[in-house]
C-alpha cells in the first residue's frame, strides 16, 4: 500500500478511538462528552478529505485535499482546546488536544510535499507516534468512564 493510500487509515485510526472518548464546554461529564462528540465529527471531516487525497493522482488535488484535512484537524484541535475537562480528565485531555494540534501540523507538511518526496516516510512515522499518543489519551478517558454520544446529522 502506498503512503498516499494510507492517509484515510491514519485519520480513521485517529477518529475511531475518539468514539470512546468525549469532549465538551464545561466541567460536567455530559458537557465534556458532548464537546468530544464535536471533535469526532470534525475528525470525520478530516477523514473524508484524506480519502480524497488518497484517491487522486493529481498533485494539486492531493495537496488541496490534504489542506482540507489539516483544516478539519485544526478545527478539532481548536474545539478540544476550548473545552474545560472535568478534573479527572485534565491530563488526558491536554495530551489529546496537543496531539491533535501536532497532527494538523503534520498534515500541513504533507500537503506541501511533492508526491515522490522521501520526507513522506518520516512524516508517516511521526503520524504513527501521534496516533499512539491519541490512543493512550482515549484509553485513559475510556477507563475514567467518558464516552462520546451519537451525533445527530445537521
Amino acid at each position: 500500500m502506498s503512503l498516499r493510500r494510507q492517509l484515510p487509515l491514519l485519520i480513521l485510526l485517529l477518529a475511531v478511538p475518539l468514539a470512546v472518548a468525549g469532549c465538551g464546554g464545561g466541567v460536567s461529564k455530559e458537557d465534556y462528552e458532548a464537546g468530544l462528540g464535536k471533535v469526532q465529527v470534525q475528525l470525520e471531516d478530516a477523514n473524508e478529505a484524506s480519502r480524497e487525497a488518497s484517491g487522486t493522482s493529481d498533485a494539486a488535488e492531493r495537496s488541496e485535499a490534504l489542506g482540507k484535512a489539516q483544516a478539519a484537524i485544526d478545527r478539532a484541535a481548536d474545539t478540544a482546546e476550548d473545552l474545560e475537562p472535568p478534573d479527572d480528565a485534565k491530563d488526558e485531555h491536554e495530551q489529546l488536544a496537543s496531539a491533535l494540534r501536532e497532527y494538523a501540523t503534520l498534515f500541513g507538511e504533507l500537503a506541501s510535499l511533492k508526491e515522490d518526496d522521501p520526507r513522506q516516510t518520516e512524516l508517516y512515522s511521526e503520524a504513527g507516534t501521534i496516533v499512539e499518543r491519541l490512543d493512550s489519551a482515549n484509553r485513559a478517558l475510556d477507563e475514567a468512564g467518558y464516552e462520546v454520544p451519537e451525533q445527530d446529522d445537521e
